[in-house]
């Protein structure tokens, strides 16, 4: 399995307001999907997220 690693760090003031924040990673690929890594170990969200989870952010799936 080929990978493409990206780390990001973000360094920000602290504040109470309401914040968010985006990555956007535009590629043209055949067979598009993605992973994430927790404490429990490594994630994807198009197979490991229990029925009714919250996927609108996952776009593409």
């Amino acid at each position: 399995m080929k990978k493409i690693e990206f780390r990001y760090r973000v360094h920000k003031k602290y504040t109470t307001d309401e914040e968010g924040v985006y990555f956007a990673f535009p590629a043209a690929v055949s067979t598009p999907g993605f992973a994430y890594a927790t404490q429990q170990g490594r994630v994807d969200p198009s197979h490991d997220l229990m029925k009714g989870a919250s996927l609108e952010w996952y776009l593409g799936f």
